[in-house]
C-alpha cells in the first residue's frame, strides 16, 4: 500500500459551533475548506434547542459549495423548517441528500440561514460535516 492511501475512503467529521441568529436575520458562515481532493458524503445540523417549524414566518438551513474563490451558490444539502417540519434539541438532524459533493483542495463550503416571511429564530447549533478522502 502506497505511503497515506490508508487515510483514503475513511470516514471524517468536522464539527463547527455557530451562534444563534434572531428572526429577521440571515447569514452565511464559511465552515469548512477542503483540505485535500475530498467527497461530503453527509451534512447536519444539532440545533442547542427546539426548532418548530411554521407555515409562512420559517427559515431554511443549509450548507453552499462556494468553489475555490469563494462565489460559489450551489445549494449542497438544506431544509426548510415549514409547519410540521421541527427538530428536537441535541438531535441530529440530517439535511438530506448531498448535491455538488466532490471538492478539490481549497474549495469551500458555507452554512446559511435564510427566511421566508418575517422568518424565525435559529437557536445555536453544530454544523456536522462528513466527509471522505478521495
Amino acid at each position: 500500500m502506497a505511503k497515506g492511501k490508508y487515510f483514503y475512503n475513511r470516514p471524517r467529521t468536522v464539527n463547527v459551533g455557530i451562534d444563534a441568529v434572531s428572526g429577521g436575520s440571515e447569514t452565511e458562515l464559511p465552515v469548512f475548506a477542503a483540505p485535500f481532493r475530498c467527497e461530503i458524503t453527509k451534512l447536519s445540523i444539532i440545533p442547542s434547542s427546539a426548532i418548530t417549524g411554521a407555515d409562512t414566518n420559517n427559515m431554511v438551513l443549509g450548507f453552499k459549495n462556494k468553489g475555490g474563490a469563494g462565489s460559489g451558490t450551489t445549494v449542497m444539502a438544506s431544509k426548510t423548517f415549514s409547519n410540521g417540519v421541527d427538530a428536537s434539541a441535541f438531535d441530529e438532524v440530517d439535511l438530506g441528500s448531498v448535491s455538488a459533493k466532490n471538492l478539490n483542495k481549497g474549495e469551500v463550503i458555507s452554512f446559511y440561514k435564510a427566511e421566508n416571511g418575517s422568518g424565525m429564530n435559529m437557536p445555536a447549533l453544530l454544523a456536522k460535516i462528513e466527509y471522505i478522502r478521495k
